[in-house]
Formats: structure tokens, sequence, C-alpha cells
């Protein structure tokens, strides 16, 4: 069960992971490399269900002061990717290469596709760049602008870093993740950038079809996967409003 959710944390391919180690291992009893008679261990683990995982799933958001300590603490490579998946629900797989596959590495997000400057400032995820394979759009709130204003470049990818799983033998071993929360004094949460968008940006817009086509969900996903509704619209507020100028960053981090 542990091995099958670490490997597979999306349902359909959890699914199709335990029927082919089912396979196999039946095939094991069945040459006697198995005791006869009894169920495997693989046939006792749990079979995925989408309602189990839901009511098992805790969505985690971060609080406006926590992210308000990430932005003060976060190391400047890394400020594009928290400050477009906290104010524009960007994935952090849109936004790094995959250095586990290199020979499957999708594009990622580049400079270009950002427009800060235009009437309608916007990004624009290109199809290529889009898990789901679907360009979007999402607009560019006054708080992102001003923080895409500080680090906008003319050309290349948005993020030119390692994953932020990736551990670095510069800070001993630890992933960008765990530096991070641990340089603002928080508590990891996996996923909480995005969470917090979506959460917040719902409160503030009061409905959860346009923000599920800014973050190339359904709406179903969008209430099963990125909602915190312990949440206020007071939140909301100060989420949004964690501007540059608000928001003193350390110099060792500039």
């Amino acid at each position: 069960d542990s091995w099958l959710r670490i490997v597979a944390t999306n349902l359909k391919t959890r699914k199709n992971k335990r029927g082919s180690v089912v396979s196999l291992w039946r095939w094991a009893r069945d040459k006697d490399y198995l005791a006869q008679g009894t169920r495997t261990a693989a046939e006792r683990t749990d079979a995925p269900s989408e309602s189990k995982q839901r009511r098992a799933q805790t969505i985690e958001t971060w609080t406006p002061e926590e992210l308000a300590a990430i932005l003060r603490n976060c190391p400047q490579e890394y400020l594009p990717w928290v400050v477009l998946s906290s104010f524009a629900g960007i994935r952090t797989m849109e936004l790094f290469l995959d250095e586990q596959n290199i020979e499957r590495r999708k594009p990622v997000l580049q400079w270009e596709h950002v427009h800060v400057d235009d009437d309608e400032p916007h990004i624009l995820v290109p199809a290529s760049v889009a898990k789901t394979g679907f360009k979007r759009k999402i607009p560019i709130s006054k708080t992102l602008g001003q923080w895409l204003k500080k680090l906008k470049q003319d050309t290349g990818p948005v993020v030119d870093s390692p994953s932020p799983w990736r551990k670095l033998k510069r800070w001993e071993g630890k992933s960008a993740n765990h530096f991070i929360a641990e340089a603002a004094g928080v508590d990891f949460k996996r996923n909480a950038f995005r969470s917090g968008f979506g959460t917040y940006r719902v409160i503030n817009v009061g409905s959860v079809g346009p923000v599920a086509l800014e973050m190339g969900n359904s709406e179903a996903k969008m209430k099963t996967n990125y909602l915190d509704i312990g949440r206020t619209k007071a939140e909301a507020k100060e989420w949004f409003a964690l501007t540059p100028t608000k928001v003193k960053r350390k110099k060792k981090f500039r």
C-alpha cells in the first residue's frame, strides 16, 4: 500500500500498477513460488477508490502570514516559482524540467509567455507546457504584476534551477522545498502554493468555474484537490495583498 502511494499519486496509474502487481503475484502463486490457496499480499492491498481517496485527502494551504515569511526568505532563483504558483496557480511541473526522465522532458514556461506590459496582462501557458495538453490563459493580478516586473527576463525559462524536490549538497542534502520552509520557520506543506491560489482565488471570484479554467482543471477536480474550505475572505484579501513593497526580502536571499 505504501509503495503504491509513493510510485503513483494519480488514481488511474495506481489502479494500473496494482493490477500488474496482482497479476505477477498470482502467476508466482500458480507456479508454486507462493503458498497455494491464500490471497497474495498484492491482492490484499487496498483497491484504489476515488471516494476513499477523497475522504482521506487533506488539502493544505499556507496562511498569508506563512506565505509572507516564505517570500521574505526564498532564494532569488526560486522566487519566480513561488510567486507564479501562489498568485497564478502554475503547476511545478510546468516550470521545472523533469530531471529524472531526460528523454521525456516537456517544454517549460518561458518568459516570452508572460505578458506583463500588455493592456490586459496575462500568462499564456502553451499546450506543449500544460500538464493537460490544453492551452490556457491566466490573468496577471496587480500583486503578481508587481513581482513579475522585478523578476522578468526577456527570454529563456522562467525558472532556471533544479527541481524543488531535488536534494542539493549546498543545502546539506535538503531540497529547495524543505530548505525554504525551514528558512521561513514554517512547516512544509506539499502543493500548498497552488492550493492556496485556488482556494483564495475562488473566494475572491465567488465561483469555481473561472478559476478552474485558469488552473487547467475541471470544476470537480478543483473541489476535491484545491479548495481549503476553512479559509476566509479576510485571508484571501491578505494573500493577494502581499506585494514586494509589503514583503521586505532578506538581503542574503536577493
